[in-house]
């Protein structure tokens, strides 16, 4: 069981330099195994900058510059939801549930973090079940 955040452009600060080991990558480079998942992570490069909300799972994912998994021709491992935002995918006895934004994860000032949890809390009970 995997809970993937896969961020084409991450938009969180980091305490680290570029090119600092400890540093979250800035952009992720999944492409290959992505693929044989039967998805493909798009990034919208016109949208614009700046946190919103998207309704998934029972609530909403605060995003910011996400990107959208589409189903790639092939075998049907995965459903989509939230317009791409979230894929789940049943992979051999495994399963993944995969998100195209981190921020969930920022922790900014004026986020809402009970409800930041509630959305984790929910995506990790799609995980289980």
């Amino acid at each position: 069981r995997l809970l993937l955040f896969a961020d084409p452009m991450l938009t969180a600060e980091s305490a680290y330099a570029l090119g600092d080991r400890r540093r979250p990558q800035d952009i992720a480079l999944l492409s290959p195994i992505l693929k044989r998942w039967g998805l493909d992570l798009q990034f919208d490069d016109k949208q614009p900058l700046g946190q919103r909300d998207i309704k998934v799972a029972g609530g909403t994912v605060r995003v910011n510059l996400p990107g959208r998994f589409a189903l790639t021709p092939g075998p049907e491992y995965c459903t989509l939801e939230g317009r791409g935002l979230i894929a789940i995918c049943a992979i051999g006895e495994g399963k993944v549930v995969a998100v195209a934004d981190a921020a969930l994860l920022e922790s900014a000032s004026n986020d809402d973090v009970d409800s930041r949890r509630a959305m984790l809390s929910r995506l990790l009970d799609k995980l289980a079940g």
